[in-house]
């Protein structure tokens, strides 16, 4: 069996009205060399069958069910496992990549074989795909650039700025860092970028805009989420990176 040289990982619970147009965009990628790896984490509507449906009519999409609900870090972890490619690249069941995502953040890496993680900027939408009210927290513009380790890993101290709709990132990068770790599952993804920040440096991709996609309401659901997880990374950093924040504040003193 050929295999691919990226790994797309969509875990997904209860997301049948966007799941299809998800997977569209992943098809529509102008880059074709990819697996979709599909986990469902015990949904009760429409997407395991949504899911088994484009499975079907593309051979790139294998399904995983886990039957109940084992949680978002098991569904991430699933997927690692299984997954065959050179390159990694994680999409939520309601998340977009425009058509050169793959494309583009495959030659920045090529380019720069000593970089973990690529990343682009994001917009947010809402549930009916219009631009969301709240702000996209981008924090790189210009051009396409490496980043080295030490200026990635401290622009990630300030803040996540990479929803995991923006990275596509090496193997070798979660082979060195993995797995996610189900200690900390709103700021796991987080915790997945510091590691990679910290030991690899990265990429900037100027030439593609993912869309991330909030939902639930007038926003103050998303708030109180928000400031839950700011809470866990903030517990994350200072007990994972205590020592190697320490180092950076002893320099900016």
């Amino acid at each position: 069996m050929t295999v691919p040289a990226v790994s797309i990982i969509i875990p997904a619970y209860n997301a049948a009205r966007y799941l299809p147009e998800t997977l569209k965009s992943v098809q529509a990628q102008d880059f074709k060399d990819f697996e979709v790896i599909l986990v469902d984490n015990g949904s009760t509507d429409e997407t395991l069958s949504i899911a088994n449906a484009a499975a079907k009519a593309d051979r790139r999409i294998q399904v995983h069910a886990n039957g109940v609900n084992k949680g978002y870090v098991f569904n991430l972890n699933r997927g690692l496992e299984l997954a065959r490619g050179a390159y990694i690249a994680y999409l939520h069941a309601d998340d977009l990549w425009q058509p050169n995502f793959l494309s583009s953040s495959l030659a920045h890496l090529k380019a720069h074989p000593e970089a973990g993680l690529c990343f682009c900027r994001f917009n947010n939408i809402d549930s009916q795909g219009a631009a969301h009210s709240t702000a996209p927290r981008n924090a790189v513009d210009g051009p396409s650039r490496p980043i080295e380790r030490a200026d990635l890993f401290a622009m990630y101290l300030g803040r996540d700025f990479t929803p995991v709709c923006t990275v596509l990132a090496t193997r070798a990068a979660y082979e060195a860092c993995g797995p996610y770790d189900p200690q900390y599952p709103g700021p796991c993804d987080y915790q997945m970028w510091l590691k990679m920040a910290h030991q690899f440096g990265g990429v900037y991709n100027a030439d593609s805009t993912s869309k991330y996609r909030i939902h639930g309401g007038s926003g103050t659901e998303f708030q109180a989420d928000r400031n839950f997880i700011m809470i866990e990374q903030y517990s994350m950093v200072h007990k994972l990176f205590d020592e190697v924040v320490a180092v950076y504040i002893d320099v900016a003193l």
